[in-house]
C-alpha cells in the first residue's frame, strides 16, 4: 500500500501499491506522476523553495511558509491522490496532518 501523509510541512509518499508487477502498476505510476508534478510545479511556478528526495518506493518533500499559490499546489496533490485512493482503496492511503487542532484520515477502505 501506498501511504501519503502531510505533518509538519513534510508530504511523504511511501511504499507500492501493489495493483500490478512492477512496470504495470498503473497505480504507482499515477502516485509518482502526481508527485512528480507537485515537485517541479512548486520549484518552477512559485518562489518557495523545498527539499526533495526521491527514492524507489519513497518520496519527501519538505518546505516552510509556504505562498498560497504552493499551497494551492499541494491541496491539488490531494486531490488527486485522494481521487485515486477512492478508486484504488486497497492500494493507497492519505493521512493530512497539517490542518490545526485536528488529524484528517482517509483510510478509503
Amino acid at each position: 500500500m501506498i501511504q501519503i501523509t502531510e505533518r509538519n510541512g513534510r508530504v511523504t509518499v511511501s511504499g507500492h501499491a501493489g495493483y500490478a508487477p512492477p512496470g504495470q502498476d498503473i497505480v504507482c505510476a499515477a502516485i509518482s506522476a502526481l508527485t512528480q508534478t507537485l515537485i517541479a510545479s512548486i520549484e518552477e511556478l512559485t518562489g518557495n523553495k523545498i527539499k526533495c528526495d526521491l527514492r524507489r518506493g519513497n518520496a519527501v518533500i519538505e518546505y516552510e511558509d509556504l505562498t498560497e499559490d504552493a499551497q494551492l499546489l499541494v491541496e491539488s496533490f490531494f486531490i488527486g491522490a485522494e481521487g485515486i485512493a477512492k478508486a484504488y482503496p486497497d492500494c493507497v492511503r492519505t493521512v493530512r496532518m497539517d490542518r490545526p487542532g485536528v488529524e484528517v484520515v482517509k483510510s478509503n477502505g
